[in-house]
């Protein structure tokens, strides 16, 4: 499970030299500058769980076990920084922005098509996953 964890890391941490730290020969930590600020852990699993996991329950359950294994995170600190972020999310313009004001286009990978569901509608169907 800690591979398919680091697995899942990389594939959101845009996965290149410059991001890279290195300890005794090997990567200790990934750090994506692109959207670097201080936030609890917590924060950074929904986060996880919502744009590398797609909100998908199987995929969320492995990936949060897989965390779990390596550090504790009770279900109470998991569901406030859900409720927060998905607050964050809905009143958010970072998307937009970084499409057509800063003309990056690989952001459009994480707008999805279909119609808007509030995030905390979506957190309640992958609760029962988790």
């Amino acid at each position: 499970m800690k591979q398919k964890l680091v697995q899942l890391q990389a594939i959101w941490h845009h996965y290149q030299n410059t991001n890279l730290f290195f300890e005794d020969g090997q990567i200790s930590a990934v750090i994506d500058w692109d959207q670097s600020y201080v936030a609890p852990r917590a924060w950074e699993v929904v986060r996880t769980l919502h744009y590398v996991c797609k909100l998908d329950g199987p995929l969320c359950r492995i990936f949060l076990t897989a965390y779990r294994d390596v550090l504790p995170l009770p279900p109470e600190e998991l569901d406030l920084a859900a409720a927060v972020y998905g607050w964050m999310r809905g009143h958010d313009l970072w998307h937009y922005e970084a499409i057509y004001l800063e003309g990056n286009q690989r952001v459009r990978a994480f707008l999805q098509p279909g119609p808007y569901i509030p995030f905390a509608q979506k957190w309640a169907t992958l609760r029962a996953y988790l």
